[in-house]
């Protein structure tokens, strides 16, 4: 049976335009800081590491790819801004029903997401050789979100 643990997150972030009159993921386009702290589950809910970051998220063009209602978004992590480094390329792909689909690699394992629109909810899900991650991000209104409590697996 493999551990679980809880990633209570904690994250700030700048005014951001509405999911509904743009791409889901134009919403996270900007610079944030995002502050995370893992703790496992039961007995003292210790924490087992914590991490204090910068987030830059940009739209990138593809030129070899034009597809309509698909955009890149190039995601970068440092302290700072001088040390901001690749993560991953993150490509969204729009539905007419306000949906999207959300693939990146990460580690050089294949990941996946989706967003309901009906339900503001972005699932992404981090599929690792030795763990996995699901992140849920919750659209409260147009400048803001909430993320629930995601759970490792090991």
């Amino acid at each position: 049976m493999p551990k679980t643990y809880s990633i209570p997150i904690e994250q700030s972030s700048p005014t951001l335009g509405c999911v509904v009159a743009m791409s889901f993921g134009s919403f996270f386009e900007g610079t944030w800081k995002r502050s995370l702290c893992c703790r496992a589950f039961g007995g003292d809910f210790r924490v087992v590491s914590a991490a204090n970051i910068l987030v830059r998220v940009e739209r990138v063009q593809q030129p070899e790819v034009s597809v309509p209602d698909q955009d890149y978004f190039q995601w970068q992590f440092g302290e700072d801004s001088s040390s901001l480094a690749f993560g991953y390329l993150m490509k969204v792909s729009s539905l007419p029903s306000g949906d999207a689909s959300i693939e990146w690699q990460y580690r050089g394992s294949r990941c996946t997401g989706t967003f309901k629109s009906s339900l503001k909810l972005a699932t992404l899900t981090f599929d690792l050789e030795t763990s996995s991650v699901v992140v849920s991000y919750r659209v409260l209104d147009a400048d803001s979100r909430n993320l629930p409590s995601p759970a490792l697996t090991l």
